[in-house]
């Protein structure tokens, strides 16, 4: 992978991160709330808001759903 395409992953994931963080804090939800509700552990939760963590397709429907909204609202203004 190319300095510029693992820049760009590394920007995505971090952007991503973010807006779970800031959905999770509007809620007022600790982290381990919203591993409960998504069926993802508060481990990886961490990991994803700090940018860590490629999510998969399939971790976005199950935090999406833990949110009650659609998964492009995940990922709008991010990509």
């Amino acid at each position: 992978m190319s300095q510029q395409k693992l820049q760009e992953q590394q920007r995505v994931q971090k952007a991503f991160g973010e807006q779970i963080r800031n959905l999770r804090l509007k809620k007022g939800w600790p982290k381990k709330m919203l591993a409960e509700l998504s069926g993802i552990d508060s481990r990886s939760i961490a990991q994803i808001e700090r940018g860590e963590f490629d999510v998969r397709l399939s971790t976005l429907a199950a935090l999406a759903e833990a949110f009650h909204i659609p998964g492009s609202q995940l990922i709008r203004g991010i990509l």
